[in-house]
């Protein structure tokens, strides 16, 4: 993919690490990219990393009942809605 805006990674206990590192250090160097989404496999969260005007980046971390608002691509979605029916119910 040439120029990415967004990349949105869904982790792997496998590879989380990597992911989250060298991997995400790789990506921050891409020029156009603008934002970076990893959605947890393990649970019911997501850390968004978004550029900021200096070149820096913020993070943010989200979890069940809070909304997620991805600005570069004009995105928003609620954390309950994108992990409906992903795990199974607890039981009591």
């Amino acid at each position: 993919m040439r120029n990415p805006t967004v990349i949105v990674e869904v982790l792997s206990e496998s590879t989380e690490a990597y992911d989250r590192g060298d991997k995400l250090a790789h990506d921050q160097t891409i020029r156009s990219l603008r934002d970076v989404v990893f959605v947890a496999t393990s649970g019911a969260r997501l850390d968004h990393s978004t550029r900021q005007s200096d070149r820096t980046w913020a993070r943010r971390s989200f979890a069940p009942g809070e909304a997620v608002s991805i600005a570069s691509i004009d995105v928003s979605f609620g954390m309950d809605d994108a992990y409906e029916n992903v795990f199974e119910p607890s039981s009591s």
